[in-house]
């Protein structure tokens, strides 16, 4: 959830929503589902942190969505930028921690199962028909898709940027 356990920097967040983030948010940085808290240190130096969501935001203001590349381990998270009105979304390089985006013209939701989608108002109950037969064929869903219609997963390694809900 955006605001809640696991949440670092979560004052003034308008939504308590499994991953859901309407606009505008009135705090400066924000992270979702961060990894799981462990010794915090940036460049050797030890960080005063409460956890890994803590050590993602002071690495966001030094590196900017550089961020990643300093990164090790399962993850998959999302920041929210108020200075520069963005969202960051970052997936581990393996693939272990999933990440599912859907958008549309007024909302962005994500987390990293589908149910937490599914949990808001915005995401349909609709099957993806490639999806589908991707998985009867394969046993899996390949790529980017999900078998949610609308529904994509970010890969791994990647990040993606949401900006007035454009998604790069």
């Amino acid at each position: 959830a955006l605001a809640g356990q696991g949440m670092a920097g979560t004052e003034g967040l308008q939504e308590v929503g499994l991953g859901l983030l309407p606009f505008p948010v009135r705090r400066q940085l924000g992270v979702q589902d961060p990894p799981r808290p462990g010794e915090a240190e940036v460049e050797g130096d030890p960080l005063p942190v409460q956890g890994d969501g803590e050590v993602i935001l002071h690495l966001y203001e030094e590196k900017g969505e550089d961020v990643v590349s300093e990164l090790d381990g399962m993850f998959a998270f999302g920041l929210w930028d108020a200075r520069q009105r963005r969202l960051l979304l970052a997936r581990d390089r393996v693939g272990i921690k999933p990440l599912y985006i859907f958008r549309d013209d007024r909302s962005v939701v994500f987390g990293s199962e589908l149910k937490a989608l599914l949990a808001t108002p915005y995401v349909a109950r609709a099957v993806d028909p490639i999806a589908l037969e991707d998985y009867l064929t394969f046993g899996m869903v390949q790529g980017e898709r999900s078998i949610l219609q609308g529904v994509r997963r970010l890969l791994p390694g990647c990040v993606a940027i949401v900006r007035q809900h454009e998604l790069q």
